[in-house]
Formats: C-alpha cells, sequence, structure tokens
C-alpha cells in the first residue's frame, strides 16, 4: 500500500540479515517503503543514477567502501536524499566522520532508534550528540562489538582495489 505522505528508502548495508529487519520494522507502520537493498557500498554506488528515495540508511561498517566514504561519493554524484548512518557499535569517530561528510544522522541499529532519527531528519533536525549516545555506547564497550563488526574478506582482497575505492571515496 503506497501513501501520498509515504517515505521512500534505500538500505545499505551488507548483512542480509540486517537489511531485511529493517526492512520489516520500517514498513509497518505504512509512512515508509523500502524501494532498495544494495549489499554494499560498492554496490550502492554502481547504481548511484537509480537512488532517487527520500532517505539513504547506510551501515557504517561494510567491507571495501565504508558508510562514510559512501554518504561522501553519494554526496559527489548529487543524491537529493538525506542520509542517516547506522551501525551496531557506537564510535566517537564514526559520529565525526558522518557528521563531516554530510550525514543527516548516525543512529544506533535498533528499530526505535532508525524511527526517530528518520523522524528527526525529515524535521531537518540533524542529531550529532554524543550524550544522546551514552547508553549505546555503554552498551558497545560491554560487549565488544567493535571487533565483531570487521569482515574477515576485506583482508583477502588484492591491497591495489581497497587502495582504489579509498582513493575514489576521497576524490
Amino acid at each position: 500500500m503506497y501513501c501520498l505522505n509515504m517515505k521512500t528508502i534505500t538500505i545499505v548495508d551488507d548483512s542480509h540479515l540486517d537489511s531485511n529487519l529493517i526492512k520489516a520494522w520500517l514498513e509497518t507502520d505504512n509512512a515508509h517503503q523500502v524501494q532498495a537493498i544494495y549489499n554494499s557500498g560498492v554496490d550502492a554506488i554502481a547504481k548511484v543514477e537509480d537512488i532517487n528515495t527520500d532517505f539513504c540508511l547506510i551501515d557504517a561498517h561494510m567491507p571495501l567502501l565504508n558508510g562514510v566514504n559512501t554518504i561522501t561519493i553519494l554526496l559527489k554524484h548529487n543524491y537529493k536524499g538525506k542520509l542517516l548512518l547506522m551501525s551496531h557499535a557506537f564510535s566517537l569517530k564514526c559520529m565525526v566522520e558522518a557528521k563531516n561528510a554530510g550525514a543527516h544522522a548516525y543512529c544506533h541499529k535498533d528499530k526505535e532508534s532508525l524511527i526517530n532519527a528518520l523522524a528527526n531528519a525529515e524535521s531537518e533536525l540533524v542529531c550529532f550528540d554524543e550524550k544522546s549516545f551514552e547508553t549505546w555506547k555503554q552498551k558497545s564497550s560491554v560487549i565488544n562489538l567493535h571487533q565483531k563488526d570487521k569482515d574477515p574478506k576485506v583482508d583477502l582482497l588484492v591491497p591495489i582495489i581497497i587502495k582504489y575505492y579509498h582513493t575514489v571515496a576521497k576524490g
């Protein structure tokens, strides 16, 4: 069902489980419609001409091209929607980089946080207040999420390919 006020969303996340879960969360309220899911920043950049949604939710930690670099390239290709960086693990560095890259929000990858971040972005509110992330930050440290969010397959790639994607992201 499509409503006139329904907001369209693109999801860029290397986790199929997370992508499908986020899609289910967002489409239950009939206010959001997920139009596309890309499994990496590289896939999204390859289809950048097709991405014309209101919002683009991007995982912070993906192989080859992380979320911040994906945001940078999407903006260089004139993406007009609002970009939100999301992650299971809080990182002050990611938050600062997302803000500097032009993201509208940095949020925890859970239903409540994503819906609140989308509502704030729609209202033109940009939130990068570290104090509001305190609980998320504590949970991330306790269960050591930072170490679990790295894809070991990236280490198997030829270094020149990794360098190429990072160079493209930086312009």
